[in-house]
């Protein structure tokens, strides 16, 4: 048998690697679509979108340990709609949640409540993403006492704060000290009207990566008896700087 020439030996390595690269797409071709069939594709994609999102925040002493960024991030947020849900609420009134547009100004957002007074104060935060025309709950999700953190804050500051926080409810706090410093010092108990004047969510409190698309996010406040002071609802989206597709759907 005579030997292979050269340029036949080229020809079949190319043809071989050619071969092994479009068996690799079609495989993946019919993972995916199996993955879909199976309505999986969602939920793995933001499992490892999750891991990367949530992760350990590093305290430094000379930082504030609840900032999650410094605003150097993939994306923009554009916050859409605010509203009050699940309206009227047994002991609150006067209930404000309304969206402030601005034409040369990211949006912002009012919310006000008037109470006797709230002793205690507990908030279920959940985030949900628009898949298939429909808002899915993600996995960040969490009910704390937000007494409890306050009272740390007041008496010992930011790093007392911090090692105790998840990562959602430090998400949360850096949102609220941000917007209201003065009554995340002041802490429990409330009485009177509360207010978030110009509250906004922009990326300095965001993750440094979030995918792309449209996002709800619940907060409901509510006393140690389970009744509601405030339940809002805010919807925005999330949008991909440069030309790459950072959405899950």
């Amino acid at each position: 048998m005579s030997p292979v020439s050269r340029p036949a030996l080229a020809i079949i390595r190319m043809v071989t690697r050619l071969s092994a690269t479009w068996l690799i797409v079609v495989i993946l071709q019919l993972l995916q679509r199996k993955l879909n069939m199976l309505a999986v594709n969602f939920g793995f994609t933001f499992l490892v979108v999750l891991t990367l999102t949530l992760s350990v925040v590093k305290n430094s002493p000379t930082k504030n340990p609840l900032v999650r960024n410094e605003g150097k991030t993939t994306y923009k947020i554009r916050l859409t709609k605010a509203i009050c849900v699940d309206l009227p609420y047994e002991i609150a009134w006067n209930v404000t949640c309304r969206l402030k547009l601005y034409r040369d100004q990211p949006s912002r957002m009012l919310f006000r409540v008037e109470v006797d007074q709230v002793d205690h104060i507990f908030l279920t935060f959940a985030m949900y993403y628009k898949y298939h025309l429909t808002y899915q709950p993600l996995l960040m999700e969490t009910t704390f006492d937000v007494c409890s953190y306050l009272e740390k804050f007041k008496n010992r500051g930011y790093a007392s704060v911090a090692p105790s926080l998840d990562q959602t409810a430090m998400f949360i706090l850096s949102i609220l000290e941000k917007n209201n410093p003065t009554a995340i010092r002041t802490g429990c108990p409330y009485k009177g009207v509360v207010a978030f004047e110009d509250f906004r969510i922009d990326e300095s409190m965001a993750p440094q990566f979030l995918p792309a698309g449209e996002y709800r996010l619940d907060m409901r406040y509510f006393n140690e008896k389970n009744q509601t002071v405030m339940h809002s609802q805010v919807f925005g989206s999330v949008r991909a700087i440069g030309i790459v597709d950072l959405s899950m759907g």
